[in-house]
């Protein structure tokens, strides 16, 4: 079986998430963002730093940083903002399937739309579907001195970012390993379009720009991946020309990535 591709226990597992985001034990944009009960509730218990929750109704405010395999959670205002526009994308037809990876700022969005569409089945591609991992850059604030570390793993694309951080949940990536993983998810996901279906994938800043690198050979430029990527809870449709943000149109058979929810490392 390839990267992602939906059986009956993806059928039996969105069904069941569903009822628990309806009976209200997943917390997202309703509830309380601290250490109580629930899904939130114990990661926050398991991370152990609390990375992008609320206390006491005080948000933890953070500069920009670099996220890769920190898990950092969405805000509050970023679920809501997810909430509004899922409606709007199932009141243009919904999404057949709805890819995700196993970090909270993904999964929690994946959430938000199936609440919208609970007949799309829901597929987690787990560690695969994630942003690279960046080590000891993770955490880090966004200046010109990481953006240049980051940029010389992007044009070198067999070093491996070193160390980790007291963020990070996995070891480091080279560009390489990284972007052969998302491209072959990718793949997964425009043979699904093929075949008729509707498909979103709840993704990073770091995915969809590799995307939108790509110059006329299919190769990632480095210079276009060290530009701004897309905001937070935007929608872009690949095309034969490359992306384009959706603006609002009826949702047809493609593959449409979706940044996740804003975090307060945004």
């Amino acid at each position: 079986m390839g990267h992602g591709v939906p059986d009956e226990r993806d059928r039996a597992d969105s069904e069941h998430a569903s009822a628990q985001l309806q009976q209200g034990h997943i917390r997202t944009w309703q509830g309380s963002f601290g250490g109580g009960s629930g899904l939130l509730g114990s990661a926050d218990r398991h991370l152990g730093v609390g990375l992008g929750t609320e206390a006491a109704g005080r948000p933890v405010v953070l500069d920009r940083r670099f996220r890769g395999s920190a898990d950092v959670f969405p805000s509050k205002d970023g679920l809501a903002a997810v909430e509004l526009l899922a409606r709007k994308v199932a009141e243009s037809g919904g999404f057949d399937l709805i890819y995700h990876d196993n970090q909270w700022r993904t999964l929690l969005t994946a959430l938000v739309y199936h609440s919208e569409m609970p007949r799309a089945v829901l597929v987690n591609v787990g560690t695969d579907g994630q942003s690279q991992a960046l080590g000891a850059l993770e955490g880090e604030p966004v200046n010109a001195q990481t953006v240049a570390a980051v940029q010389f793993y992007t044009e070198h694309q067999d070093e491996r970012p070193p160390g980790i951080s007291r963020y990070s949940t996995r070891l480091p990536d080279t560009f390489r390993e990284w972007s052969d993983r998302w491209f072959g998810i990718v793949r997964e996901l425009g043979r699904q379009a093929i075949m008729g279906k509707r498909v979103a994938i709840i993704t990073h800043n770091r995915n969809i720009h590799a995307l939108a690198s790509l110059d006329g050979n299919g190769q990632i430029d480095p210079d276009l991946m060290n530009q701004a990527g897309p905001g937070p809870n935007t929608i872009h449709v690949m095309t034969d020309q490359g992306l384009r943000e959706w603006g609002g149109g009826w949702i047809r058979a493609g593959v449409y990535l979706v940044r996740h929810a804003e975090t307060t490392w945004n």
